[in-house]
C-alpha cells in the first residue's frame, strides 16, 4: 500500500487528445509546469455612461438647484393625480424620470453612492429658494422656506408619498428656523433691541444702568429675577437690581435739578438725595427773592379758584383750604395803588413771599401724606395754589422771569420726587418705579387725570420707562429654592464648624458666587449697559441688512440641510 503521507496525485498528468488515426488511443501529454492561469486577465468593469465626469462642487450644486423644480413638480402631480386620475400616467413618468436622474447622479461618486449629507447640493437648493426667503424675511419667511424646501425634494421611493412629503416639510421647516438663527443673532449683536428701545434710552440719559436681564427683558428678565433667590450668587444679582432703584431716585432728583443746571454728588442716595435736591432748589429761590416783588393778578385769582374746584374738595376741606390761604397771604400782603389808578394791587416783598410760600408748601406736604383721601385732595389743592403763587412771581418780575421759571420747573419735578420718596414702601427714600408712577399720577392736575391717561403727565416718560424696563422685584417663595438655600447655608455652617465639605461641592459655589459678583458689579453693569444700549448710527441699517439677507439665506441653506439630516 502506498504511503498515506505522500501526495497520491504527485504524478498526475492531464491527458490531451492528439491528432492521429481514427480510433487511435489518446496520448499522454507531458506534465504542465507552473500556474496554468498565469496569463488569465480579469476583464475591466464596464465604464458608466458618466465615466470621466466625477462629481464636482459645480455638478453637485447644479444637481441641488435642479432638484427643487423637479421635486415641486413631482409633489404637485402626486397631489393633482389624487383628484384627476388622468394625470396618473404623467405622474408615473415623472417618478421614473426622478429615479433615472438620481441613479445617473449617483454614478458620478466613488462606489456609485452619493453622500447623505452634501453641503454643495444643499447650497444649490438654497439658491433656488433664496428669492422666497429674501422676499419674506423673518420667522414666517423661514417657515415658508422650510416647507418649500421639503416639498421640493424629489422622491425616488414613492411609497407613502404623502407621509414622506409631510416629513420632508417638517424637516425643512426645522432647518429653516434654525438656519435663520445665526443671522438674527448677528443682527442683535450689531444693533441690539435695547439700542432701539426708547425707554432704555430714557433711563440711560437719567444715569440709570439696568442689569442684563432688565435690558433684555422678557424671559431673560424672568430668569434673572428668579436667580435672585439663588444662594450666594443671588445676592450679587439682587444687589445690582436694587442699585437701579437708587439710581432711579438720583436720576429723578437730577431731572428736577437739571432745570437749574445742577446735579447731585454721586455718593448720595435715598433720603439724602431727596433732601439735597430740595435744599438746592430752595437756595436758588433764596438767591433771587431779595430782588423781586410779588404782585397778584387776574391769572392768580383764577388759578386759585381752579385749584380749589379741580381737586374735588369736601365742604370741610374747602373751608380749610380758604383758611390756609388767608393764613399764608393775609398778614403779608400789602395793598398798593397802581400808578395808573384803579383797584389796589396785592403785593409782597421777597422775604414775605418766601414766608407765604413756605407755609403753603408745609401744609401741602402735611395733608398730602395723610391716610385720609379727602385730606390728600386738600394737599394736592394746596400744591396747586403754591404753583400759582410762584407763577405770579415770575409774571411780576419779567427781568428775573427765566431764572424764576427754571426754579419753578425744578420745583414742579421735585414735588413728584418728594411724594414718591414719602410713599409707603419707599424704604429709606429709595424710589421704586411703582412709587414714581403713583406720584406722577397723583400730581396730575388735568381733568380726570387726562394727561396721565395719555402718557403726557410731567415726568411720566421717566416713570413709564422705569416700570417698563426695571419693573418691580418679584417676591420669591418657591419651596425648592428655599430648600436649596437652606442646604447651601447648612453646608457653609459645616465649613465653619470644621466639618469636611467635598471640594467638588465647594468650588462651584465659590466660583458661581465670584462670577456673579464680577458680572453684576457696578463697573460691569455700567460697561455692559453702555455697550448694549449705545451703537453708532450705522449699526441700525447694518443690522437691518443682516436681517434682510444673512438670516433669510441662512434659513434657505438650513432648510436644505434640515431635509438632508432627516431619516
Amino acid at each position: 500500500m502506498a504511503d498515506q503521507n505522500t501526495n497520491p496525485y504527485g504524478t498526475f498528468q492531464i491527458p490531451t487528445i492528439t491528432s492521429g488515426a481514427s480510433g487511435a488511443l489518446p496520448q499522454v501529454a507531458p506534465p504542465i509546469e507552473g500556474n496554468p492561469f498565469s496569463d488569465f486577465a480579469i476583464p475591466e468593469q464596464q465604464l458608466s455612461p458618466l465615466a470621466g465626469q466625477e462629481a464636482t462642487f459645480q455638478s453637485r450644486f447644479a444637481h441641488g438647484f435642479g432638484n427643487m423644480p423637479v421635486g415641486l413638480a413631482q409633489t404637485a402631480l402626486h397631489a393633482a393625480s389624487t383628484v384627476a386620475p388622468s394625470l396618473q400616467q404623467t405622474s408615473d413618468k415623472l417618478d421614473q424620470y426622478v429615479k433615472d436622474r438620481e441613479a445617473q447622479y449617483e454614478k458620478t461618486f466613488p462606489g456609485g453612492q452619493a453622500p447623505a449629507f452634501d453641503p454643495a447640493s444643499a447650497a444649490g437648493g438654497a439658491a433656488f429658494v433664496a428669492p422666497l426667503s429674501l422676499a419674506a424675511p423673518g420667522l414666517a419667511g423661514e417657515i415658508g422656506t422650510g416647507v418649500a424646501s421639503g416639498l421640493g425634494q424629489p422622491e425616488s421611493n414613492t411609497q407613502n408619498f404623502g407621509i414622506r412629503k409631510a416629513v420632508d416639510a417638517a424637516e425643512g421647516t426645522l432647518g429653516g428656523v434654525v438656519g435663520g438663527m445665526p443671522g438674527r443673532a448677528a443682527a442683535r449683536v450689531i444693533s441690539p433691541e435695547a439700542s432701539l428701545n426708547p425707554q432704555i434710552q430714557t433711563l440711560m440719559q437719567a444715569g440709570i444702568r439696568p442689569t442684563p436681564g432688565q435690558l433684555a427683558g422678557g424671559f431673560a428678565n424672568d430668569i434673572e429675577q428668579l436667580a435672585t433667590s439663588a444662594p450666594f450668587a443671588g445676592r450679587a444679582i439682587n444687589a445690582a437690581r436694587g442699585n437701579t432703584y437708587d439710581q432711579l431716585t438720583v436720576g429723578a432728583a437730577n431731572r428736577a435739578l437739571s432745570h437749574i443746571g445742577q446735579t447731585l454728588p454721586a455718593d448720595l442716595t435715598g433720603r439724602g438725595a431727596v433732601t439735597e435736591m430740595g435744599n438746592r432748589i430752595s437756595d436758588g429761590y433764596n438767591a433771587v427773592l431779595p430782588h423781586v416783588i410779588w404782585q397778584s393778578d387776574p391769572h392768580f385769582a383764577t388759578g386759585i379758584q381752579i385749584a380749589q374746584q379741580s381737586n374735588h374738595l369736601t365742604p370741610e376741606n374747602s373751608a380749610q383750604f380758604q383758611q390756609i390761604m388767608r393764613d399764608a397771604l393775609g398778614p403779608r400782603v400789602q395793598a398798593v395803588m397802581p400808578p395808573s389808578g384803579g383797584a389796589p394791587i396785592a403785593t409782597m416783598n421777597g422775604q414775605l413771599y418766601k414766608e407765604a410760600d413756605s407755609i403753603l408748601g408745609r401744609q401741602a406736604s402735611n395733608y398730602s401724606s395723610s391716610n385720609d383721601a379727602n385730606d390728600r385732595n386738600l394737599g394736592r389743592a394746596l400744591q396747586d395754589a403754591q404753583t400759582e403763587l410762584r407763577s405770579a412771581l415770575s409774571r411780576s418780575n419779567p427781568q428775573y422771569a427765566p431764572q424764576i421759571n427754571n426754579l419753578n420747573a425744578a420745583w414742579a419735578d421735585a414735588i413728584r420726587v418728594e411724594r414718591a420718596a414719602g410713599m409707603q414702601g419707599a424704604t429709606g427714600g429709595r424710589i421704586s418705579p411703582a412709587n414714581l408712577s403713583s406720584a406722577v399720577k397723583a400730581t396730575d392736575n388735568s381733568v380726570r387725570d387726562r394727561a396721565f391717561a395719555r402718557g403726557t403727565a410731567r415726568m411720566q416718560d421717566l416713570s413709564d420707562a422705569a416700570k417698563g424696563v426695571l419693573g418691580p422685584t418679584i417676591p420669591n417663595s418657591a419651596t425648592a429654592e428655599r430648600l436649596m438655600t437652606s442646604d447651601v447655608l447648612g453646608g457653609a455652617g459645616a465649613v465653619l464648624a470644621g466639618e469636611h465639605v467635598p471640594l467638588h461641592v465647594l468650588l462651584p459655589i465659590l466660583g458661581g458666587t465670584g462670577a456673579a459678583g464680577a458680572a453684576y458689579s457696578r463697573p460691569s453693569i455700567s460697561a455692559l449697559a453702555h455697550a448694549i444700549a449705545t451703537r453708532p448710527a450705522a449699526a441700525v441699517p447694518a443690522a437691518s441688512l443682516v436681517r434682510r439677507t444673512a438670516s433669510p439665506l441662512g434659513a434657505a441653506f438650513g432648510a436644505q440641510l434640515g431635509y438632508q439630516a432627516g431619516p
